[in-house]
């Protein structure tokens, strides 16, 4: 590490050790009313997560550190933990996230594929210290974003390769690291490699001053994830499960936010006019939020029903609306619907991943902010795979139209998956360059797949 390293992490830590003293009141009233932080503080400090271990956790074994912020980008990385394991099935693999929702999905998705799942330490300088001993992980792969200076310091410093993989930098993101670069550079600059989804992040983290040799276009590994769809029987198992008939057309909002709940009631209730037994199948992106929209629905008289209650039901009841209380269900529901509409897109959340419904071949709506999936929205619109809604109007006249036109709806499903299809294979370009650092196995260095066709497409959004 450089001198400016150096000062750059001393500067970081008294100034984190100042903000701790100056809001210890905010951080001690956070714990005692946030059922999630009490469930995850200790083991973020370590506390729990080592207690019984004497030296290291896999004695002494390196293992694979791979590291997801929270739920979405846990989902984004399955396709790529499965092909680890594949290729290299003596290796540990430890798999950390930051969020309590992460956790669940990855216990949920993960279960058989990696060692061990544990929650990520906080980025303070003994936490850190203590993991990287305990863990001492042959190399780290951290996907999209979630960069601590502690963290990348320590590995750094200890000579462990770190991947920044999936890489993406949003407008925001971008201006604001420029606002902050002669503090972050040194510790973006601690990467190994970066693989980035589109040519467009790579060219802001050259502008950010990173060396281009370590910057490489491999693609979004949510392709890969995408097309890792579940088997037909088990979306008949699912469909049989609940109070849907053979002749029933199901509208989803999947992943919706406060607010948007609101408009997709404005709009259903539309609905129900020019279609009577169409089903609403709502999924809040926090479950802890769904006995509020069950409430929101059942007011206006809607038949509602809980997912995690449709056991209940008699054989003879039937309901319009369903609503999923529980995560990891929301995937395989897209695959019963007629048309889907992508939540956070209504609020300045910046939307959700539209691949999911796409693996199914379902027509795509959403609202005016996809900011957060602008690439992939954008081929999706481009290819007529998904349409754009602006209000609880036009989310009523696009939806309603879809679904009497079977026709045009078929199409668009059509056009979404082939978007995906064409962009599959980030998870085996990005394996290729990891592999090359993974100790004992022959190094391979073809360059053709750094910027491989069709990813020239999604540099042009």
């Amino acid at each position: 590490m450089g001198k400016k390293a150096v000062v750059m992490i001393i500067f970081y830590n008294i100034l984190q050790f100042a903000a701790m003293v100056v809001f210890s009141p905010l951080i001690a009233y956070s714990l005692i009313t946030s059922p999630k932080r009490q469930k995850t503080f200790l083991k973020r400090l370590g506390f729990f997560t080592f207690r019984g271990v004497p030296n290291k956790l896999f004695d002494h074994e390196k293992p694979i550190w791979i590291h997801a912020l929270s739920l979405g980008e846990v989902l984004s990385i399955v396709t790529m933990v499965k092909q680890i394991r594949e290729k290299f099935p003596d290796r540990k693999i430890l798999f950390s996230v930051s969020t309590l929702a992460g956790f669940e999905i990855a216990d949920k998705n993960l279960d058989g594929l990696v060692d061990r799942i544990v929650f990520f330490p906080y980025d303070l300088f003994f936490s850190v210290k203590r993991w990287i001993r305990k863990i001492d992980p042959e190399f780290v792969i951290i996907v999209e974003t979630d960069i601590w200076p502690n963290f990348l310091f320590g590995m750094t410093n200890e000579q462990i390769p770190i991947y920044l993989v999936n890489a993406r930098l949003s407008d925001r993101s971008f201006h604001g690291y420029k606002k902050v670069l002669f503090f972050l550079k040194p510790f973006l600059s601690c990467f190994s490699k970066i693989c980035t989804q589109t040519a467009i992040d790579q060219e802001r983290f050259h502008l950010l001053g990173i060396d281009k040799a370590k910057v490489v276009v491999t693609g979004n590994t949510k392709f890969d994830q995408a097309v890792a769809c579940p088997s037909t029987g088990e979306i008949d198992a699912l469909k049989s499960s609940l109070p849907i008939g053979s002749h029933q057309k199901v509208f989803i909002a999947g992943s919706t936010h406060p607010g948007e709940e609101k408009i997709i009631l404005e709009a259903f209730m539309q609905m129900k006019k020019d279609i009577p037994d169409l089903i609403l199948i709502i999924a809040p992106r926090h479950p802890e939020r769904s006995q509020s929209v069950y409430a929101m629905f059942h007011a206006r008289e809607f038949a509602s029903l809980m997912i995690t209650k449709r056991n209940t039901l008699h054989a003879d009841e039937t309901c319009d609306v369903i609503v999923v209380d529980t995560i990891g269900l929301l995937k395989n529901l897209y695959g019963l619907c007629s048309v889907a509409f992508i939540g956070g897109t209504f609020s300045d959340t910046g939307g959700h991943n539209p691949l999911e419904p796409a693996t199914f071949a379902k027509p795509i709506l959403f609202g005016p902010n996809m900011k957060n999936f602008a690439d992939i929205s954008n081929m999706l619109i481009r290819n007529n795979g998904a349409r754009y809604v602006s209000d609880a109007r036009d989310l009523y006249r696009e939806t309603v139209h879809l679904l009497k036109d079977t026709a045009q709806s078929r199409e668009m499903g059509t056009n979404a998956f082939q978007v995906l299809d064409r962009q599959t294979g980030a998870v085996d370009r990005t394996l290729k360059i990891i592999s090359q650092h993974i100790r004992h196995l022959p190094k391979t260095t073809a360059p053709s797949y750094l910027v491989p066709e069709p990813l020239p497409l999604i540099a042009k959004e």
